[in-house]
């Protein structure tokens, strides 16, 4: 089965959470989702009551509070809901998933909704605003979820444009960096 990954980071997501429910309370939402599974982390406060609703829908979910094996997560993913942290960004980004981002509404200067611009300005990631009301979330997202369940030639183009976009020597830019700043830090003691 494709797999949803539903994840508001490492303290969940209450306003993801909520959402989730009242998009699986519509029927055609509903029904697309029944065809696959969901991997929902919920952050420590609504796991009984998203495994209820998941369950009443009929829709396969596994509900935890959190995991260590996010790479497993990410890596099982066929589509993502996610927060727009940095780290979320690069998972999303390294495992090649089609992502809608929600950016934590409350900062200020909305810098999670920066962290996705790299993906969501060339079409591999979709950012949705989090208006914290999950009737008003599920009025924005249903029929983008439900497109992107629906439509694999969508999610295959996302895929391609992460790809492409992707750094080709991100791992060895680090490194370099890494190496500069440690020599750099090392001269300096002497």
């Amino acid at each position: 089965r494709h797999t949803l990954l539903v994840t508001g980071a490492s303290q969940g997501a209450r306003s993801i959470n909520r959402l989730m429910m009242e998009l699986v309370g519509q029927a055609r939402v509903r029904h697309a989702l029944q065809r696959w599974q969901v991997l929902h982390l919920s952050g420590p406060s609504d796991v009984a009551e998203l495994r209820r609703g998941y369950e009443r829908a009929e829709v396969p979910a596994r509900v935890e509070a959190f995991t260590d094996a996010m790479g497993a997560a990410w890596g099982s993913a066929t589509l993502a809901i996610s927060r727009a942290g940095a780290g979320s960004v690069a998972e999303a980004w390294a495992n090649t998933v089609p992502t809608v981002f929600l950016p934590y509404p409350y900062h200020r200067d909305q810098h999670q909704r920066h962290n996705a611009e790299p993906l969501s300005g060339t079409g591999a990631a979709i950012v949705v605003r989090d208006m914290i009301d999950a009737r008003a979330n599920a009025k924005e997202m249903s029929g983008l979820l439900l497109n992107l369940i629906t439509n694999d030639a969508q999610r295959e183009q996302m895929v391609r444009l992460m790809r492409r976009e992707a750094p080709p020597d991100g791992a060895e830019a680090v490194a370099a960096w890494l190496t500069e700043h440690v020599d750099a830090a090392a001269k300096a003691r002497r």
